[in-house]
């Protein structure tokens, strides 16, 4: 496994930050969170951590997804609003619709990642309709899957209303059951009396 940089490891900690909702973070317990990264992989930071660190906040800073306070007693960082929606969405891909504009300015390693996406996400629907349907429920056709998601629901909620009307039926069964033993219970502790 490769080592990860401090700008890196900065980063995976102001993603957990922004997950959980943290805008404002001290400076200490950001150095504190990524000496932790270190100890927890068994390996050493280097003598000039400190450096390396600040230098990796003000390049965030420098790209304006932070914002340093550091003429406070204790230094504050904080996030700016693009900085929070950055980190809280880092390590996911992001979807464009059909006509999105935003597709013309991919690269072609970003497009593919997302045609893999979109094409393992259309995978898991089919295997979840082979499960479901069996074999001859293959969906070919893309303007096919809505009708084919209602009508899957729609199966669903009617062996929901069977299921319930069938529980009903044992339940009155095992009731009628139980009433007879009890009658017959009774009947028998009687004639054991006489």
């Amino acid at each position: 496994m490769s080592r990860l940089t401090y700008h890196q490891r900065l980063q995976q900690v102001l993603h957990g930050f922004a997950k959980d909702g943290q805008e404002t973070i001290v400076y200490q317990e950001l150095v504190h969170k990524i000496c932790a990264q270190f100890l927890a992989q068994k390996t050493l930071y280097g003598q000039r951590y400190k450096c390396r660190i600040l230098a990796s906040v003000k390049r965030e800073v420098r790209a304006r997804r932070l914002r340093l306070y550091a003429y406070l007693h204790s230094p504050v960082v904080k996030f700016t609003p693009a900085g929070l929606r950055f980190y809280a969405a880092m390590g996911t891909i992001t979807l464009y619709s059909r006509d999105d504009l935003r597709k013309k300015y991919l690269t072609i390693r970003q497009l593919e990642k997302h045609s893999s996406l979109l094409v393992s996400v259309v995978d898991g629907v089919q295997d979840a309709f082979v499960e479901f349907r069996g074999a001859a429920a293959r969906i070919d056709n893309m303007e096919a899957v809505p009708a084919a998601v209602k009508d899957l629901c729609d199966n669903l909620e009617r062996l929901q209303v069977l299921n319930s009307h069938l529980e009903l039926q044992i339940n009155y069964a095992e009731g009628k059951k139980m009433r007879l033993l009890n009658k017959l219970g009774a009947r028998v502790a009687e004639g054991s009396r006489e």
